[in-house]
């Protein structure tokens, strides 16, 4: 059976930062491009999402794969659902690392897509995710 692709908020907004930080530097059409393969990767995840490197240390029932060797996504199978938590680009600085480069490129950058991919469901909200089951911090 087919299980649910759900992209949290955070995670459909590193996509966007994805496309954005590509298209400074390559353009609209290889961002667009990369960005699909990504969602193509993660939307592939439906019919066997139990795979990756599991992290239980960080949260339960963490995975965690590759798309190429640029790009990481984080998330969590309950049920049938996958849950994306994150999509993590490799030579991104870490957050609140930001420089002077950094607040140029952010301003030059062009606006992210208007619309998302067809069958891309809108995500709940964090808290409707890490607490189904009534625990916090993890997804099963």
């Amino acid at each position: 059976m087919a299980h649910r692709i759900i992209y949290h908020p955070q995670a459909e907004a590193e996509l966007d930062k994805l496309y954005a930080d590509i298209a400074v530097e390559a353009g609209n059409q290889i961002a667009g491009n990369f960005v699909d393969g990504v969602i193509t990767f993660i939307e592939s995840l439906e019919t066997f999402p139990e795979r990756g490197t599991v992290r239980e240390s960080v949260i339960r029932g963490l995975r965690i794969i590759g798309y190429g060797r640029s790009v990481g996504v984080a998330f969590c199978v309950q049920d049938h659902e996958v849950f994306v938590l994150g999509i993590f680009a490799r030579g991104r600085p870490e957050r609140g690392a930001r420089s002077a480069h950094d607040s140029e490129r952010r301003a030059r950058r062009p606006e992210p897509p208007p619309s998302r991919p067809p069958g891309h469901s809108p995500s709940p909200d964090y808290a409707t995710v890490s607490c189904r089951t009534g625990r916090r911090g993890g997804c099963i």
